[in-house]
């Protein structure tokens, strides 16, 4: 249920591998890979996974090399698999394209309850959105 690889500095290619080797695993819910030098291209195939798995209701991708592309990317998957409620892409180089693409998908139905886009590398104060399915509109 839980995979915490998190601190060993696995970069694009271990986790390319990681998460081919998660293709098809429908039993995992948490997925921690925070400082683990995780850039565009792991974000790319981390996308594809998680297009299918609709177990995940946890990602942690926290303090990473993941720019706006990769955010775009990860943006796509969240629209399509809604079930993931909590989603870490703080202190990464997503940039405001990046944030962007991920408030976009946020318009869609989705469970997404907390999306962490804390960073310092694009603007100096927190942003940590605590979504409900309710408004006040």
């Amino acid at each position: 249920e839980f995979l915490s690889i998190s601190r060993n500095q696995i970069g694009n290619a271990g986790a390319i591998s990681l998460f081919g080797a998660l293709e098809g695993n429908q039993s995992l819910k948490h997925l921690s890979l925070s400082r683990n030098l995780i850039g565009d291209e792991a974000a790319q195939a981390m996308s594809k996974l998680l297009k299918k798995n609709t177990t995940l209701i946890e990602v942690n991708l926290y303090d990473n090399k993941i720019g706006p592309e990769g955010a775009k990317c990860l943006a796509e998957a969240v629209k399509i698999n809604k079930n993931i409620p909590h989603f870490n892409i703080g202190y990464n180089n997503i940039g405001p394209q990046g944030a962007l693409a991920l408030a976009e998908a946020l318009e869609d139905d989705t469970k997404l309850r907390e999306l962490n886009l804390y960073g310092k590398r694009w603007y100096s104060r927190t942003l940590h959105l605590e979504l409900r399915g309710e408004t006040n509109c």
